[in-house]
């Protein structure tokens, strides 16, 4: 069986330089809203640059790609 490892290297944000400790929260729902995965939050932001956040993190979904509803 096979986990899904997502990588969050940055996002860009007109305002970036205006936010406090931003972290990103990564949930995955099936088509009706439900959660299929634990809500997991990254660690606050290594840095702000520009119009980018910086995170440079993985985040490992807790549940089997197999296992994860098909559409």
């Amino acid at each position: 069986m096979m986990l899904l490892t997502i990588r969050i290297e940055k996002i860009g944000l007109k305002d970036a330089g205006q936010c406090i400790d931003p972290y990103i929260t990564v949930s995955v729902k099936d088509l009706n809203g439900i959660d299929l995965t634990p809500v997991q939050d990254t660690p606050v932001a290594s840095r702000k640059e520009d119009t980018y956040v910086h995170f440079n993190v993985d985040i490992e979904l807790q549940k089997h790609v197999e296992k994860l509803t098909k559409v």
